[in-house]
């Protein structure tokens, strides 16, 4: 649900004559979910929104408990055009490190 609120956030806005990216955090449980990806084109398709107009933030932690996964997803997030940050710098980087560089 918090997709769907945010993309209707972003709709929202550009009525508004407002053009400001919203950030999603994105769990590992999001990460894992096989409809991810599904669920953002459809948002991007119901609302005509733009890649830009979203970003998506994930925790070291979360990318962390299945790298190889995470690496799958984001690469196919990627793939959309959308921004992804991550936002919790609490690990070593060094964690960070192994995903970026497989």
């Amino acid at each position: 649900w918090v997709l769907d609120a945010a993309f209707r956030q972003t709709y929202a806005w550009h009525q508004a004559g407002i053009s400001n990216p919203l950030a999603v955090n994105l769990s590992a449980a999001d990460l894992r979910d096989p409809k991810l990806l599904d669920h953002i084109r459809n948002g991007f398709a119901t609302w005509g929104s733009e890649p830009d107009d979203m970003q998506f933030e994930l925790t070291e932690g979360a990318l962390m408990e299945d790298p190889a996964g995470a690496f799958e997803t984001l690469s196919k997030l990627k793939s959309l055009g959308v921004k992804l940050l991550i936002d919790d710098f609490n690990e070593p980087l060094q964690a960070g490190q192994k995903i970026f560089s497989a």
